[in-house]
């Protein structure tokens, strides 16, 4: 029998933004880490379209952005918080 799914409330993500929102950036990864996803991208055209889902603030897709300049890069996040933070760049 599958367990069920176990939500996190109201409460968990207020607090999760509270601790989190703040921060320069709220994931692992760096410049060497952005490298080596582009690297396993196959045929990727000079100027790809890309779309950063989950985005934070943006602290990876400002590495994305230095690596392909000129490219239209699409940040997206369920949290306007963060959206807003990732626009200030």
């Amino acid at each position: 029998m599958e367990k069920d799914l176990i939500q996190p409330s109201t409460r968990f993500w207020e607090m999760f933004f509270k601790v989190f929102e703040g921060l320069p950036r709220q994931d692992p990864g760096n410049l060497a880490c952005a490298m080596k996803a582009i690297d396993l991208c196959c045929d990727l055209p000079s100027t790809p379209a890309v779309l950063d889902l989950g985005c934070g603030v943006g602290g990876q897709t400002l590495y994305l952005a230095e690596l392909l300049q000129d490219t239209f890069i699409t940040a997206m996040d369920r949290h306007l918080p963060s959206i807003e933070n990732c626009r200030r760049w």
